[in-house]
């Protein structure tokens, strides 16, 4: 939701008398917050242009190549559309942790995000992603086949695209025993076809899971894709107020593509 906060707050700056440096402020204020960008461009539509001035916008059109959201995080391309805006700019001015308090009606519109396997490879090095990860792998553990208590400690994450919507994830990890000896190196291997489900699921799909080169029993297979899918489940979001729908969802073998509804209360 951070992209929205600046296309808010892009607003509120370029709300002069005349509205005709909107478009360029709001670009100058994307940049500013970006860790980088390649290439990016803002079309603002407003009828009569002064509504702008009472937080009224008709539609927001965004297109943006090479974007950096964080140094570690890079989109290939990054698309937004929104539905009408009608924001309250004297509380978005005041800001406030809850900028969603200033919407006078929910905020909803259409994305489209491209992420190149590299990109993915390059996130997933990330110290942050990494401790997200992390609990992931804890998780599995727990329901790996073992005759003492281990403790796992991710290591090494790599991801490949396969093409046809399939990918390959392997996670290493190191095990400890109860007296913190490190004693193992596991390794986790996960293949599978990623569908959408209802347009609110991503699950893997006829997936193979070898651990140390060997097919994982079907029980703790099942529960290791369980414990995956439950991540990528966005009816999660709807205790934030957000309602995410995804409308497309493509892998080949260098790219993945999403496309998406979002709605903001």
């Amino acid at each position: 939701m951070e992209w929205i906060v600046i296309l808010l707050t892009g607003l509120l700056s370029g709300a002069t008398p005349t509205g005709f440096i909107v478009e360029s402020v709001v670009e100058s204020n994307l940049r500013s917050r970006l860790a980088g960008v390649d290439t990016l461009a803002v079309r603002i539509d407003n009828t009569p242009s002064h509504q702008l001035l009472r937080g009224k916008v008709d539609r927001v059109r965004l297109a943006s190549r090479g974007v950096y959201l964080t140094p570690d995080l890079r989109l290939d391309t990054l698309e937004l559309e929104t539905d009408p805006l009608n924001v309250d700019l004297q509380q978005l001015r005041q800001g406030g942790s809850n900028w969603r308090d200033a919407l006078r009606q929910p905020l909803q519109g259409a994305v489209r995000l491209v992420l190149t396997e590299a990109d993915l490879k390059q996130a997933l090095q990330s110290p942050a992603l990494r401790d997200r990860l992390q609990s992931i792998v804890t998780n599995l553990a727990r329901n790996l086949p073992s005759t003492t208590p281990q403790q796992y400690q991710l290591s090494d994450l790599n991801l490949e695209f396969l093409g046809d919507n399939r990918l390959r994830l392997q996670l290493q990890a190191r095990s400890f025993d109860t007296t913190g000896e490190d004693s193992a190196e596991l390794t986790l291997d996960i293949t599978g076809q990623l569908i959408v489900e209802e347009g609110r699921r991503i699950q893997f799909s006829e997936a193979t899971i070898l651990l140390n080169d060997n097919p994982l029993p079907p029980m703790f297979a099942n529960i290791a894709l369980s414990t995956l899918n439950s991540r990528l489940d966005l009816d999660s979001l709807t205790q934030q107020g957000i309602t995410a729908r995804l409308l497309q969802l493509d892998i080949d073998d260098e790219r993945l593509s999403i496309a998406a509804f979002v709605r903001v209360e």
